[in-house]
């Protein structure tokens, strides 16, 4: 009787096992990865040279007013329907996101992340960092 019920207490632990096991491959599936990355002024200049990014310029139009990037691409952080804008950019182009300082364009990063976009960089310390450098356009 004790080689039944140990035969018995044997199956059920490898049945709970593969139960465990099988159920850890259903997980949900995970989003794409970001790859959004903070860079410098010095490699965003050098991207920006390059052609291999669009310049987004996320600041208020009175901001803007005092200076930009040439050619960036003009969304306000603030304006109205910002997410919906922001949806619209095409997503296998890749953006690099500007504010002043560095707060709203961190923000924007990860909204752009949250809608899919998968490349994308964050202007450490903004306009007002390029502006010191190169100069207001």
């Amino acid at each position: 009787m004790y080689h039944i019920m140990s035969w018995h207490l044997q199956n059920i632990w490898i049945f709970a096992f593969l139960l465990l096991v099988s159920c850890k491959d259903k997980q949900a599936p995970t989003q794409p990865s970001s790859t959004s990355t903070v860079i410098g002024i010095t490699q965003a200049k050098t991207l920006l040279d390059s052609k291999k990014v669009i310049a987004l310029d996320v600041r208020t139009p009175g901001e803007i007013e005092k200076g930009k990037i040439e050619g960036a691409l003009e969304i306000d952080f603030r304006g109205d329907a910002f997410e919906t804008k922001l949806a619209q950019l095409d997503k296998s182009k890749s953006y690099l996101v500007y504010c002043k300082s560095g707060g709203r364009s961190a923000n924007t990063i990860k909204l752009l992340d949250k809608l899919g976009f998968t490349n994308s960089y964050d202007m450490e310390g903004g306009y007002t960092a390029w502006s010191k450098t190169y100069g207001k356009n």
